[in-house]
């Protein structure tokens, strides 16, 4: 069936064999099942990194799903990587619009994550990146994209600070 036919109307492909005598009577049939990969992408896609060692990342990806979400199962979270490789970090299912990296992840040179729809067909050709920054706890004083800014700033640990200091 050439690509592009709209097959609305129809549910099942009938195969008639043919000889120099004439056509069988009997076909072969089968059932149509159109399915392609899934046309559409995530959107608002962005990462901060709270994990400020260097050469780490952790913290959340987040992203606001496509309207139509009847062709995907799930959405995968990658990163792209030097010389072309992909590191993927896992899948979540539709209805999810968020993905925990964890502390200490290494960072490996990747430079920005990838989500893709994906259903049972593959991978979507269409995709969200956005680029990783490695915030360090060096880049903290300068960072006031966390809302939080002082005139004095010390350093109390190198390790996760509770939620009452945030």
């Amino acid at each position: 069936v050439p690509y592009g036919n709209d097959l609305t109307n129809f549910s099942h492909i009938h195969i008639f064999t043919r000889n120099a005598v004439g056509e069988s009577l009997t076909p072969a049939v089968v059932q149509v099942v159109d399915r392609s990969l899934p046309p559409y992408s995530v959107t608002e896609l962005r990462f901060m990194d709270q994990d400020r060692g260097t050469d780490e990342i952790g913290g959340v990806v987040e992203w606001a799903e496509p309207p139509d979400v009847s062709v995907i199962s799930s959405y995968r979270i990658k990163m792209d990587c030097p010389s072309g490789t992909i590191r993927i970090l896992g899948d979540v299912p539709i209805g999810s619009s968020s993905f925990t990296v964890a502390f200490n992840t290494p960072l490996e040179n990747c430079t920005d994550f990838v989500v893709v729809a994906i259903n049972p067909v593959g991978e979507s050709t269409i995709n969200a990146t956005t680029p990783i920054e490695d915030k360090t706890i060096s880049s903290c004083p300068s960072d006031l994209r966390h809302h939080f800014a002082s005139s004095r700033w010390r350093i109390v640990a190198e390790t996760e600070v509770s939620s009452n200091w945030r």
